[in-house]
């Protein structure tokens, strides 16, 4: 039979948005568990180069999230790694966390969980995942962001001849 655990706070997910919620619920004295079933920083982790992030000219994610991190952990918050979750239950009071691991109780639950960069239709793009790169906020004219440009105006001119 698996562990029941009663927090103050849950947070599924720990990219940049689940590891400021637990700063905050840290600093607020909250017992705070953030679960992440990857590696922790999401996709942030992987950016080589933040040059848009208040007080900072210019970060790689990987430094950033590991800041981000310590400090949450400084505050108390705990963050279990690889534990996958297999059931949320939130309608009920207090709302019921199970992973492979524990079952975790909590009156509060943050769904930081992120998101999954869509893939373009093409395969053009198999070829390029390395070579190019994905950005948030692209204010540059690199020849990188053109070759995007290029595979997305060819997945839009191969969705319209599907769809006509």
């Amino acid at each position: 039979m698996r562990e029941r655990i009663h927090k103050d706070v849950v947070i599924i997910g720990a990219g940049m948005a689940g590891l400021t919620a637990a700063l905050y619920c840290g600093r607020m004295n909250l017992d705070t568990l953030v679960l992440e079933n990857g590696l922790i920083g999401g996709q942030i982790a992987n950016a080589t180069d933040i040059e848009n992030y208040p007080g900072f000219v210019s970060i790689r994610g990987g430094d950033l999230i590991a800041t981000v991190q310590q400090q949450a952990e400084n505050f108390g918050a705990v963050i279990d790694e690889f534990d996958e979750i297999e059931r949320v239950t939130l309608k009920t009071s207090p709302k019921i966390i199970e992973t492979q691991e524990k079952i975790y109780e909590s009156d509060v639950v943050i769904i930081a969980s992120g998101m999954n960069r869509r893939k373009l239709p093409l395969p053009e793009e198999k070829n390029s995942r390395g070579a190019a790169s994905i950005t948030a906020n692209c204010a540059t004219g690199t020849a990188t962001s053109a070759r995007l440009s290029r595979l997305r105006a060819a997945a839009m001119r191969r969705s319209t001849r599907q769809i006509f």
